[in-house]
């Protein structure tokens, strides 16, 4: 299966074409920094795990969080459900929130 809602269940194309268009439904946390960062945590619902060798191991990866300076993106992270997307934005918030604006990127291992 390719598409899920963000409980992680199979869902069909037609399904995520009507989930996907839902601006609310896609966003799962979005904010602004003080220092004019932009961190945002998304639902993807498409899998991003496609290319792993043994998929029956693991959940579909679809969210997304990320920051960006402004149009750069200059971190991300992917997350299999939607607690582990909400603890990755904090994360995202709290790495980021005293960074100075033109600092080198942060690069997650």
């Amino acid at each position: 299966m390719l598409y899920y809602d963000r409980q992680g269940n199979p869902i069909t194309r037609e399904r995520f074409n009507e989930l996907d268009a839902d601006v609310s439904y896609r966003t799962v946390r979005n904010e602004y920094l003080e220092n004019g960062l932009y961190v945002s945590t998304i639902w993807v619902g498409l899998d991003r795990g496609l290319m792993r060798l043994n998929r029956s191991l693991e959940k579909p990866i679809i969210f997304d969080t990320a920051v960006f300076e402004d149009l750069t993106l200059i971190y991300q992270r992917y997350s299999c459900d939607e607690d582990e997307a909400l603890s990755c934005h904090e994360d995202a918030v709290k790495e980021f929130k005293n960074r100075p604006q033109g600092a080198v990127p942060w690069v997650a291992n």
